[in-house]
């Protein structure tokens, strides 16, 4: 009798398990598929005036607000003004976080929320002369900014850093929160933003 009890419970402990795997596999489908989708017409417009404008990356949408748990994808358009056909890569980076009052959220923790927060395409890109790309970034504002710290409302800053690949598929340098950039290491030598706003 002690014998099938003790079966009971191992397969009432692994039907719960597998419940519970199969309700996060369909999470992360669900996010990657949100994060698949295609750019919307209006912000392809956006972005290709932009690039007739003279702008060599650009962000034609780059604040949101987003509520915790949601998130939202940024366009970044990258136009290549080389002589040849060059990979780009891009990457992003949290920067700084800023309450309503202005006064910096100390307790965020780059490496945090860069790993739970951002989601992008690390690969380098093959762009022809004188064409253009739209790279998706996707922004999901998880629930803590730190282990154990609350994501507090305010103002997040995300670094974008756009780079030729043509000599190494890694960034060239720290994109993220550093006071010290080297602007030379980047296309066009700049670094463009995207600012996420929790309520």
């Amino acid at each position: 009798m002690e014998l099938t009890i003790s079966f009971f419970v191992i397969l009432i402990l692994s039907v719960v398990i597998f419940a519970g795997s199969l309700y996060f596999l369909r999470q992360f489908y669900t996010s990657t598929e949100s994060f698949r989708q295609a750019i919307d017409q209006e912000t392809e417009s956006e972005l290709q005036a932009l690039i007739r404008d003279g702008n060599i990356v650009a962000i034609p949408l780059n604040k949101a607000k987003i509520a915790q748990g949601k998130g939202q994808s940024f366009w970044v358009g990258i136009q290549n003004v080389l002589d040849a056909e060059k990979p780009f890569g891009m990457t992003v980076a949290f920067s700084k976080a800023f309450t309503q009052n202005e006064e910096q959220i100390l307790e965020a923790d780059p490496t945090h929320i860069n790993t739970n927060w951002v989601l992008f395409n690390a690969e380098p890109q093959l762009i022809k002369n004188g064409e253009f790309k739209a790279l998706p970034v996707r922004i999901v504002v998880g629930t803590e900014i730190g282990s154990g710290m609350r994501t507090k409302q305010g103002t997040y800053a995300f670094n974008v850093c756009v780079w030729d690949a043509s000599f190494s598929s890694s960034p060239p340098s720290d994109c993220g929160a550093s006071s010290s950039y080297d602007l030379q290491n980047w296309y066009t030598s700049k670094i463009y933003k995207i600012f996420v706003e929790v309520p």
